[in-house]
């Protein structure tokens, strides 16, 4: 049976009660393995019917805005997302109206990964990898002299995901000590590898395949000591879900 809601006033109010009372929970399928039950989307119904004292409630529609977010942290996407398709217009039911749009969590994307307190060392020499942002580009290395001499190195390279970066910072040791550099690589782009997302500057993965990745991780420099150069490589092979557990 067709109601005709009598007058403007009242076609309003039904109008916006409907609209803010509607209820969308969205439904999340994680496939990642690493989604952490954050909000994925928010979502409005904006009425699309123009109203009169004559609009009846089966007239009254709504159109559906989905927004996806994919979790923003610190400005940094943390998902690759997919949504499934949704009507785009909502019929007025009288009452609560339940919709439960579906959201796949493909992958999660990581921006810093590095292996926690992992020491790369020849001799008396050692560089620990503090930390690698993977955005920028850049890392903090510590680099510590252990033996009873200067130590001049010239030129740092980071050997990440079979290619290498290079800096060229120069910088004497004193003995006994220990310095941090911040070395800024440039962008780490170039990778063929599939789980560097867009251009290298992202890993994004499942954890299926993060357990059966190997990622490679090391310094080399060139090194000065007692007025002897040589060089220094020393680099690593890691599971990337061991990496991913660290951080």
């Amino acid at each position: 049976m067709t109601t005709t809601l009598p007058v403007a006033s009242e076609v309003k109010k039904d109008n916006f009660r409907f609209s803010k009372e509607a209820v969308i929970t969205p439904h999340v399928i994680d496939e990642s393995g690493y989604y952490e039950n954050e909000t994925l989307a928010t979502y409005s119904l904006v009425p699309k019917t123009i109203l009169s004292c004559n609009t009846k409630s089966e007239d009254l529609s709504y159109s559906l805005q989905t927004v996806l977010s994919s979790v923003v942290v610190g400005g940094k996407k943390k998902y690759v997302i997919m949504k499934e398709p949704l009507p785009d217009v909502v019929r007025y039911s009288g009452n609560r109206y339940q919709l439960n749009p579906e959201i796949i969590v493909k992958k999660r994307i990581f921006t810093e990964l590095y292996p926690k307190k992992e020491v790369f060392k020849d001799g008396g020499v050692e560089f620990k990898i503090m930390s690698v942002d993977l955005v920028s580009g850049t890392a903090n290395i510590e680099i510590s002299n252990n033996t009873k001499t200067y130590v001049d190195f010239n030129g740092l390279s980071l050997h990440f995901g079979g290619k290498v970066f290079v800096a060229s910072d120069k910088e004497a040791i004193p003995p006994k000590s220990q310095t941090v550099r911040y070395v800024n690589f440039g962008k780490f782009y170039g990778f063929s590898n599939e789980i560097f997302y867009a251009g290298g500057g992202r890993i994004a993965t499942d954890k299926k395949t993060a357990q059966s990745t190997m990622l490679e991780l090391g310094i080399s420099t060139k090194l000065r000591i007692d007025g002897k150069e040589s060089t220094f490589l020393k680099t690593h092979q890691y599971i990337l879900a061991n990496i991913i557990k660290q951080n």
